[in-house]
């Protein structure tokens, strides 16, 4: 399945799209073997960087206008953890899960759409692990 679906609205180059699923993820290995996936997806990368400031930065514009619980609901946190490759892959999964319950409920009354951004990374991206450091390897 793609990113992208077409409406069947517009015509030529004036065509509109949206997106295929209400979420979305993928393993940037998976895409590296092709150079315009891979281009692709560090355009798409970015702009979600973008996307997220813009509208996060949005909602911190208005939210004093929102009701308190609404406030007092939404919000930005953040944690470290010390974990593997496959650690992080379980705790994405697991994360994902329990998103997922959501997007399959029915909407209660009050309800209002959110978006919930997940970002994992190294905290020092510039210290990058030599191969003996790989999980399953025997270091010294």
């Amino acid at each position: 399945m793609g990113l992208v679906a077409d409406t069947g609205e517009g015509t030529g180059k004036q065509r509109l799209w949206r997106a295929a699923t209400s979420s979305h993820s993928w393993e940037r290995t998976e895409l590296s073997h092709d150079e315009d996936a891979a281009t692709a997806l560090g355009w798409l990368e970015r702009d979600y960087l973008r996307l997220f400031s813009t509208d996060f930065g949005h909602w911190l514009d208005v939210a004093e206008s929102w009701p308190d619980e609404w406030q007092d609901a939404a919000g930005m946190g953040d944690v470290w953890v010390t974990v593997t490759p496959d650690q992080l892959k379980a705790l994405r999964r697991e994360l994902q899960e329990v998103l997922d319950r959501y997007l399959d409920a029915e909407p209660q009354p009050g309800a209002r759409r959110v978006t919930f951004w997940q970002a994992a990374f190294p905290l020092e991206p510039d210290e990058i692990p030599a191969d003996d450091d790989a999980p399953g390897t025997d270091a010294p």
